[in-house]
């Protein structure tokens, strides 16, 4: 069977190898996200901030290992892999802590449209 091999950029040692999928088992996996999607999409802001917080402690609680293999499959520095660990973290949980402000739905009119500045009528000189 065919497999892909990662390499660490820094030093050209293998990480390791992954036998490549064959077609059934590719358009499965793509069944199964297209499904959880689906699910997620049904789901409102307020029912998603719990997972969203649930993923950033999870980072978290990885970050060792995250960093690491960040480490070793781009060739940047452990410090900058905890950093793009907690950066992440911390994006989870401001979607969780704003989202659902951010992505409520709001009542507009042309009125309030043009108040602000902005007209949907395009003028020529």
């Amino acid at each position: 069977m065919t497999q892909i091999t990662t390499i660490n950029p820094a030093t050209d040692t293998k990480i390791a190898s992954y036998d490549v999928m064959s077609s059934d088992q590719a358009f499965d996996k793509v069944e199964r996200c297209q499904a959880a999607f689906l699910d997620w999409r049904g789901k409102s802001p307020v029912e998603r901030a719990p997972y969203l917080r649930k993923i950033a402690q999870g980072l978290r609680d990885n970050a060792d290992a995250f960093a690491s293999l960040m480490t070793e499959e781009t060739g940047k520095l452990l410090r900058d892999g905890y950093t793009e660990v907690e950066l992440c973290a911390q994006l989870f949980e401001y979607s969780a802590d704003h989202g659902p402000d951010l992505l409520a739905d709001e009542e507009r009119t042309l009125a309030a449209v043009r108040k602000a500045g902005s007209s949907p009528i395009v003028r020529s000189a």
